[in-house]
């Protein structure tokens, strides 16, 4: 599923950017913080952190991982 469906409109611009990092800087790691659009069609606030590893044959691409922060956003707020 391309990204641009299930990250919040708003928070386009930010996952763009953290994308074109990753490719000006092979091997290269970028954060951001995105809603994204959880199964139950809900949005989800995830700290995501992204490294290029498409010089590596056994990946071959971007790998991202991310930390949920929704529930711990709303105690805090």
């Amino acid at each position: 599923m391309p990204y641009a469906e299930i990250v919040h409109p708003d928070d386009l611009p930010a996952a763009d950017g953290m994308r074109e990092a990753l490719a000006a800087a092979p091997g290269s790691c970028a954060q951001a913080e995105l809603r994204l659009r959880h199964c139950d069609g809900s949005w989800r606030t995830v700290a995501c952190s992204a490294e290029d590893l498409r010089d590596d044959p056994a990946v071959h691409g971007f790998v991202v991982t991310g930390r949920d922060l929704t529930e711990r956003l709303a105690l805090e707020a």
